[in-house]
């Protein structure tokens, strides 16, 4: 009985599961973080004057809500994986939680007219999704 059980268990976790591969959440989570992370700099260039601000504030704040949700795919990945995926999982959701970070940074210096903050911020923003696409093509060679 207890084999049977071993079988069943294996067979789900290498059928089921994938194959024993990393999971796709992770291909999912990067694009649609990606894209996001990628909406609000676009937003900023719609910025002519002052009331402008609050169309982009509407885009930053739904894309670091997706964001968010995408971090917390990382994070769990990074949990639930094991070995090699584990640790590319931890360095995404690194990488996303800098992207986040910087983010908000851009959004809160644009709309107080900080130029400088928000141009060091683009940059961080940008160093992230970098560093987050190199991530993901790690995790496509798995």
């Amino acid at each position: 009985m207890l084999g049977a059980l071993t079988v069943g268990v294996a067979g789900w976790y290498f059928v089921l599961r994938g194959g024993g591969e990393p999971s796709g959440d992770f291909v999912r989570a990067e694009q649609t973080y990606v894209k996001a992370a990628r909406e609000i700099p676009v937003a900023a260039t719609q910025v002519q004057q002052q009331t402008d601000l609050g169309g982009f504030d509407v885009v930053a704040s739904a894309s670091l809500v997706r964001m968010g949700k995408q971090l917390e795919v990382f994070r769990r990945l990074a949990t639930d994986e094991e070995g090699e995926s584990a640790r590319i999982a931890d360095d995404a959701a690194k990488s996303a939680s800098l992207g986040m970070n910087s983010a908000v940074i851009f959004r809160n210096a644009l709309t107080r007219n900080r130029v400088a903050d928000a141009n060091g911020a683009l940059q961080q923003l940008d160093d992230a999704i970098n560093d987050l696409e190199a991530t993901a093509q790690r995790w496509k060679k798995l």
